[in-house]
Parts: C-alpha cells; structure tokens; sequence
C-alpha cells in the first residue's frame, strides 16, 4: 500500500520523492558495512515498484529518465545479487509500460543513454546461471525501448542466448525465456515491421524450429503455457500471414487433416487456437497486437485474450474470402473434423458418465500425462463452435458428439458442450432443429431411468436449449418457421410427457418446465404464420393446455 501511494505521488510531486529516495539510498549506502542494511536497501527499492514513467510532456520524460540513469549507476557498481536483482525487476517493472507505447521516444537522449549504460552488463550478467531469471526480463526491456537500429543490432546475439535456454532442465529459466522470445518477437515483427524478406524469414525459421522441432510432438519449452505460444504466432501473423497460417499452423502443428491418430494433440490445440486469434483480429480490424504484459510471471497471458476470440459468427467460405483467409480455411475445418472423430474415440466415448464401470480411481487413472493434453485439445474444440465447424460432418453426426460430451466425466467439458449446443441454437437456425431432434433420442438411448442424477441433467440441458431458442426467436424479430420446426417441438412434447410419468418429483416438474417452454416456442412461431388478413386466427392447442383443460375433469374423478 505505502509502495502504491508512493507511485501515485511520484506523478504530481516527482522532484519530491526524487530527493527523499536518494538521501535514503545514499545513506544506507553509507552504512553498508552494517548487518541490516542489505535488507533495507532491498525494501526501499521494492517501495518504488508503483513509479511509472511520465511520457508527456517531454522535459517530465527526461527528468524521470535521468533519476533511472542514477540508479543505473548504482546497479553497474552494487556487488551484492541481491541488491542487483532487486534493481533489475525495478526497471522491468518501469520500463515495460514504455515499451508498450514508445514510438517516436526512443529517440530520446536521456532514454539512449539509459539503455546504453545498461545493456553492455546486464547482457554480461544474463549469460551467467544465477542471474538469468532476473537479467533476461531487464535485457529485453532494454532492447525494446532501445532505437530501431539499437535492437537490430543487438537483438540476434540474445535471441541466440533465449533460444539455448528454452531447453533448460530448470523450468523457470525456461519459462523466463520464452517469456523474453515473445517480446522480442512482437517488437521485431509488429513495432519494426521485420527486416528484408529473406533475413526475416530466416530468423522466424529458427525461431519456430526451436519453439516446434520437426519430427517432434511436443513444444519446447514442455508444460509452458499455451497462451504464449499463441500470441507469437498471432504476432508472426501481423506482417507474415501466410507463413503464420501455413508454414507455422498448418504444416508445424498438424492442423492439417493428413494426421491419422492425435500423435500431437498439444501442437494442435495451439494451432487451432492461433487461427482463430487471428481470424478474430481480422475481422474486427483490431490492428496492431499491444505488446505482451506482463514479460514476467508465471502466468504469462490472459486466457481471455484467446477465449475471446471463440465467440463470433461462424468462420464460413464467405467470411473467410471477405477477411483473406479463404485459402487457408478449407484444410482447417477437414483437420478440425478429423480432431474431432479422433477424440470422439479417444476421449468422449470412454469417459462418459453412463459407462458404470468407471469409477472415481479410474478416472484419475485416466488422466494420465498421455491423456491430459487431449483433454486441453477436447475443450479448445468444443469452445471454438460454432465459430468454426467441421467440413464433412454432418449436422446429426456433429451434436451427437457434443451430446456425448454433456455426459461427460469432466465438469468443465460437460458446461462447454452445453454451451456449445445452445450457440448453435443461437447463432445458426439451420441446426435448431436437430439440436432438439438429436439430443432427445440421445437421451433416450443412452440416460437410462437408473442413472437419476445423468437423466435430471440431461433435462436442464434440454430446457436450456429450448430457453435459447425461445430467446433467439424474440431477438431475430423476423421469424421464418417451417412445419419441421413444429414437427421438433411435438417431438419434445411428446418425450416430456413420457417424462411426466417418472416416479420421482424433480423429474416431473423438469418435465413440466419443459412442456410450458414449448407453449412459448409454439406460441411465437404460430404467431408468425399466422395470416394477417385472416379475421379469426385458428388457435393450435398445446399439450400443456390439453392437460390444464383435462384437471377439472380429473379431480372430479378422482375426488370424492
């Protein structure tokens, strides 16, 4: 808290804080032979954590730039890794909103200056093990504020040293590392705009050859976040759309439909997450990409950024043409459609809930290492539709997996397959229909009466899709119903009648809800079709009113 109020002050009374922050460092400085002091120094740099540069007006700019050359100094002369540590993630955490927004500032003298007196030792430091988690996050920085020519000068020496340590058996030198790579990568590619032709092609070949070797299923670094993967090829993407698409997407990461089995299901899962990124920033002509942030941490990217880009209408040949990725889609919806049957094998027949023989100790035995990854790639599949649709399914083949998936083991999945289904309610009229159609003579093939808590589920999925549709029809306005969309609605009706008759009490009153949701939908379309010219329009009863109408009648029966 003190660290944020010093940085708001910092912004209105900068010449203040200035002089009191110096006349404490100078005087711990003074007393470093005391045992203390080390770790009061420490705290005092990390209470200027929240100072952040003023990049307007210009002589705020290079006052501000000149305090950070004064602790440049002392971070050249410090002994202790400690203290120099601790000053490195200080100018990380100073220097990257700058790198995020710097354009014409580079320019700069005061911040040239900063970024000459430091980079020469912090890229020496950074070569050394101990300091790399520290170092590596400092160096970019200073490669990204620095001048056009400044990086293109220096940047492929440590673009070398980033690539060498992806590999590293420590898992945060690793993490730091790609970390670093994508920076660098957005710079050279989104700021700068590459190089010539050739030169930028052949530093984009090393880069994705070490990111994703040939011959190999697995990414490098293993076990790194799947955001940052897909925000570099999305940054390639800006200037390089077709090496991004095919070279990268297509051909490196298997989205290509030639695979016969999900020999690689990691490499697919941030392929198909990458095309849909930039599909989505196609269409929405977002333009450039902001720069990564934040460059340190272990989370690395907001998985919104990529769950963003599921949602939208759906990716068809005319949308694809109209964004210039027409060429690139075709291959992309026949590889999604092969993922698919694969994992319909793989992971959605042999981990549903209505297979009574597995149990709580199975199903963590079959989340294994192996497993994991094709679980990931299930989830980014059943996301991404209907924004993307397989090309040769068929509409029945297609929900009757995503039915599967409502049974299945996973909580998460079982949500996004729901969720699925009613986007295509939503978003697509032509599968409304067999949505219902499908999805009720799943249940009533594979929910059987002994599995109460599957059958109550599969009901509120079922009312959940009905709600949708009520939703959509309200919101399109103009409706233009078909006797195949009453035929549908009968159907249900019919089944949720047979469900009436269970013996349990939640049963019947989802049924119910049921019944009264298709007396709206019918009730909608039947106002559509009517003529307006007509004097008295013929009113179609439904099953709910036949059963209101009949309880009078009944309870005299049935009363004394």
């Amino acid at each position: 808290m003190y660290a944020e109020i010093v940085g708001l002050l910092s912004q209105t009374r900068f010449a203040l804080v200035r002089t009191r922050f110096m006349w404490h460092l100078n005087e711990l400085r003074s007393k470093e032979n005391s045992p203390n002091v080390r770790p009061s120094i420490v705290s005092l740099i990390m209470g200027m954590k929240f100072f952040r540069v003023k990049m307007h007006p210009i002589e705020d700019f290079v006052n501000f730039f000149t305090f950070l050359q004064e602790l440049g100094q002392y971070f050249l002369e410090v002994k202790e890794p400690e203290i120099k540590h601790v000053l490195s993630d200080l100018f990380v955490e100073i220097l990257l909103p700058v790198a995020a927004v710097a354009r014409q500032e580079v320019n700069i003298p005061a911040l040239k200056q900063f970024v000459e007196l430091l980079y020469p030792t912090s890229l020496e430091l950074a070569g050394k093990k101990k300091h790399v988690p520290a170092l590596f996050p400092l160096v970019t920085c200073l490669l990204c504020v620095g001048t056009k020519s400044f990086f293109l000068t220096h940047w492929t020496n440590f673009l070398t040293i980033c690539l060498s340590q992806l590999k590293s058996r420590t898992p945060k030198v690793a993490l730091v590392s790609l970390q670093s790579l994508s920076c660098l990568v957005w710079v050279y590619i989104v700021r700068i705009g590459g190089e010539k032709h050739l030169e930028t092609q052949t530093k984009l070949h090393h880069i994705v050859n070490s990111l994703f070797p040939k011959n190999q299923k697995f990414v490098v670094p293993k076990d790194a976040p799947v955001n940052i993967f897909v925000r570099i090829i999305q940054f390639i993407a800006h200037e390089k759309l077709e090496f991004a698409i095919r070279e990268i997407i297509i051909d490196r990461l298997g989205v290509n439909g030639l695979q016969k089995n999900l020999y690689m299901p990691e490499r697919m899962n941030i392929g198909l997450c990458a095309f849909l990124l930039i599909a989505h920033g196609l269409q929405q002509k977002e333009g450039a990409p902001p720069m990564p942030q934040p460059c340190l941490g272990a989370g690395g990217f907001r998985q919104a950024v990529i769950k963003r880009s599921f949602h939208g209408t759906n990716l068809n040949e005319t949308l694809g043409h109209r964004l210039g990725i027409q060429n690139y889609l075709l291959p992309i919806r026949r590889a999604f459609e092969l993922i698919l049957r694969q994992l319909d094998t793989q992971v959605c027949r042999t981990m549903m809930l209505s297979k009574l023989d597995v149990s709580q100790k199975e199903f963590e035995e079959l989340m294994s290492a192996e497993r994991k990854p094709k679980m990931d790639l299930l989830k980014t599949c059943v996301a991404c539709i209907p924004r993307l649709l397989p090309n040769d399914m068929t509409k029945p083949e297609l929900l009757e997996l995503l039915a599967k998936v409502c049974l299945h083991l996973d909580e998460d999945v079982r949500n996004m397959a729901q969720q699925a289904m009613a986007n295509l309610i939503v978003e697509l009229p032509a599968f409304r229909v067999k949505t219902i159609q499908v999805f009720i003579q799943f249940i009533q093939k594979n929910v059987p009466d002994t599995s109460p808590h599957q059958l109550d589920s599969s009901l509120k999925t079922l009312f959940h899709l009905l709600n949708n549709w009520n939703l959509a029809l309200q919101k399109d306005g103009a409706v233009s119903p078909n006797i195949t969309e009453k035929t549908a609605l009968h159907e249900t009706e019919g089944f949720a009648l047979v469900m009436l008759c269970h013996c349990r009490t939640i049963t019947r009153r989802l049924a119910l809800h049921i019944l009264r949701k298709c007396r709206s939908l019918l009730s909608l379309i039947n106002t559509a079709t009517c003529d307006p010219n007509a004097r008295q329009p013929r009113e179609e009863l439904c099953c709910i009113d036949v059963l209101d109408q009949s309880v009078p009648a009944i309870l005299e029966r049935v009363l004394p």
